[in-house]
C-alpha cells in the first residue's frame, strides 16, 4: 500500500492537497511498518522481508543525517493515536509527506548517569516516517524533526507529516502524577526541596544554544507545557535551541533560588561543557516569568559587596562568624553574573515588588508559608550581638521570611538587584502585560504587578501586551511572537514577521 500510494502521497504534500486519499493510506502504511521495525528493534545494519500486494520487499533502515533508528526508542507509536485528556490543549501540527510518529525514550538511572538532566518521565522525540522504494528494496526514513521538518525526496523539498503536541504528552501526564501541588510547594516549601533542578526537554545536542525557562510564583515547571507547545511550531526554535526548565518551591526566599539556579546552571555547563569549548553553551538565553524573572535578573549581575552590605554594617572580614554561617552568606550575597548567559527575557516580572505583596491576601499568604529553618538566624545565629546587623537584617526577623515578604514594594533587596552592574555583553529584553487597554502605559498592570515594576531602563526592548494579565500573557500571540523575534535575532537569523 505504501508503495502503490507513494507517488500520490508526495504529489498531495508538495500541492498541499487534502481532498487525495493518498496520504491518509499512505502514512498508515508506512506507520505499520515502522512499528513492525520497532518491534522487530531493527538498526541501520539490520532488513527484514515484508510481503506487498505486488511484490515481496527487501526493508531496511536509513542511517542517515537527522535519521534515528527504531531501536533507539522504548516506546514508538502514530502520533495521532496519542490523546490528551484533562487538558485543553492546542495540537501543533504539520500537514506533509509521510506519517507523523512520537519516539519515547524512557528515562533509568543508567541514562540519567549519562545525561543527568534528563526528566524521569524521559523523553519525547516528533518523529517522521516516510519509505524510499528502490525496486524491491525499501528503506524506512525515520527523520527528527526537532532537527529538520522537511526533506528532499526525489529532487524536491516536501514538508514532512509531524505533531510536535504529542511527544509532550509523556512529560505532561507523568508530570501531573508526580508534580508537588504549587499552593503546597508555595506554602511548604522545605517539602518539596526535592524537587529543585533542571531538567531538559530533549536529549543534550552540542549544536544547539541551551533556552533556560524559570517559572514564577505558585507554579512549576509544568506551567510552561501550553506554552512549550506553542513555542516549539517554529523551525528555528525546535533547530538551534534546547529547552532546559528550572523547578523550584515558590515559597523559598528568592536569595535562596537564585543561589539554587546558579548552582544548577554551572551543573549544567559542568557536565556538557566543562572546558567551554562549545561556542552554542557559551551564548545561552534565559527566560523568567514574573518572580522567575528576578530569579533570572541575578543570574547576570555581578553583586560585589552590595547584598552584603544590606545584612551587615561593617565588611564581612571584620565579623566574627561560624565557618558554615559565612559560606553559607557568601554563597547567597555574592556572586558574578554567569559567563555562559548573553541574552535575557522578562516576562511581566516584578524587579520593584507588587503591592500584591503588602495587601491582605499577600499578607496572610506570607503568614501561612513556613520555612525549615529561619534563614537570617541559621545564618547569623554566631553572632554575640545584633550590632553589626543594618536595620533591615534586623527588621528581616520581625516579619515571615519568604518569597512573597520578599515582594514586598519596600524591600531594600529589589532595587539592591536592580542597582548591580549587568554582566559585560548581556542583552536584556522586557514583554510586559497591561490588563487594561486604554490605561497608560505608565500606569498599566497586569493585576498582578505594574508597569514600573517591570520596566527596566536598560532593557534593549520593551513589548507591551494589551488586553492579557498576568498569567495569559505567557500564551498571548504577541508574546510568542516577541520571544520568537528575540530569538532569531540571538543566533542571526532574519526575522520573518509574525508566525501566527
Amino acid at each position: 500500500a505504501a508503495s502503490l500510494t507513494h507517488e500520490g502521497a508526495l504529489d498531495a504534500a508538495l500541492r498541499s492537497d487534502e481532498e487525495s486519499p493518498d496520504p491518509a493510506l499512505h502514512a498508515y502504511s508506512v506507520a505499520r511498518l515502522a512499528m513492525m521495525a520497532h518491534e522487530s528493534r531493527m538498526g541501520p545494519e539490520t532488513a527484514i522481508d515484508v510481503p506487498g500486494y505486488l511484490n515481496r520487499y527487501r526493508v531496511g533502515v536509513s542511517s542517515g543525517r537527522h535519521h534515528r533508528s527504531p531501536r533507539e526508542f522504548d516506546k514508538m507509536a502514530p502520533a495521532n493515536f496519542l490523546k490528551f485528556k484533562g487538558i485543553e490543549i492546542e495540537r501543533v501540527t504539520q500537514e506533509g509527506f509521510g506519517a507523523a510518529l512520537v519516539g519515547h525514550i524512557e528515562w533509568t538511572q543508567e541514562r540519567e548517569n549519562h545525561d543527568p538532566f534528563m526528566p524521569s518521565e524521559g523523553f519525547g522525540v516528533p518523529l517522521n516516517g516516510s519509505i524510499q522504494f528502490e525496486g524491491t528494496r525499501a528503506t524506512l526514513i525515520l527523520q527528527d524533526l526537532m532537527e529538520d521538518a522537511e526533506a528532499v525526496i526525489e529532487g524536491r523539498e516536501v514538508p514532512l507529516a509531524a505533531d510536535f503536541t504529542a511527544p509532550l504528552f509523556f512529560r505532561y501526564f507523568e508530570e501531573r502524577d508526580r508534580e508537588p501541588n504549587k499552593i503546597m510547594a508555595a506554602l511548604r516549601p522545605s517539602a518539596f526541596e526535592s524537587t529543585i533542578g533542571m531538567t531538559a526537554l530533549e536529549p543534550f545536542a552540542r549544536d544547539k544554544t541551551p533556552l533556560i525557562l524559570v517559572h514564577g510564583l505558585l507554579a512549576t515547571a509544568e506551567n510552561w507545557t501550553p506554552f512549550l507547545n506553542l513555542l516549539r511550531q517554529d523551525p528555528i526554535l525546535r533547530e538551534r535551541y534546547q529547552i532546559v526548565l528550572f523547578n523550584y518551591p515558590t515559597g523559598t526566599p528568592i536569595a535562596e533560588n537564585a543561589h539554587h539556579l546558579r548552582s544548577w546552571l554551572k551543573k549544567y555547563r559542568d557536565t556538557y561543557d566543562p572546558k567551554r569549548q562549545l561556542a552554542p553553551m557559551r551564548s545561552m538565553v534565559i527566560l523568567g516569568h514574573s518572580m522567575g524573572g528576578i530569579l533570572s535578573n541575578m543570574q547576570i549581575r555581578d553583586s560585589g559587596n552590595q547584598l552584603v552590605k544590606l545584612v551587615f554594617k561593617r565588611p564581612i572580614d571584620e565579623i566574627d562568624l561560624e565557618p558554615e554561617a559565612r559560606e553559607k552568606l557568601m554563597s547567597l550575597g555574592v556572586f558574578e553574573g554567569n559567563p555562559d548567559i548573553d541574552r535575557a527575557i522578562f516576562m511581566a516580572s516584578p524587579h520593584r515588588g507588587s503591592d500584591m505583596a503588602t495587601n491582605a491576601i499577600g499578607k496572610i499568604g506570607a503568614w501561612l508559608i513556613r520555612l525549615p529553618f529561619d534563614l537570617v538566624d541559621s545564618v547569623l545565629g554566631g553572632l554575640e550581638t545584633v550590632d553589626n546587623l543594618t536595620d533591615y537584617a534586623q527588621n528581616l526577623s520581625k516579619r515571615p521570611r519568604n518569597s512573597v515578604t520578599a515582594l514586598r514594594p519596600d524591600n531594600p533587596l529589589l532595587p539592591t538587584v536592580l542597582n548591580l552592574p549587568v554582566a559585560n555583553g548581556v542583552q536584556i529584553h522586557s514583554i510586559i502585560a497591561q490588563a487594561n487597554q486604554n490605561a497608560p502605559t505608565e500606569k498599566g498592570s497586569d493585576r498582578v504587578v505594574e508597569y514600573w515594576s517591570s520596566h527596566l531602563d536598560e532593557a534593549l526592548s520593551e513589548k507591551i501586551v494589551l488586553g492579557y494579565n498576568h498569567s495569559s500573557m505567557v500564551e498571548a500571540e504577541e508574546s510568542l511572537n516577541e520571544v520568537w523575534r528575540i530569538l532569531y535575532a540571538h543566533v542571526g537569523e532574519p526575522w520573518p514577521g509574525n508566525r501566527r
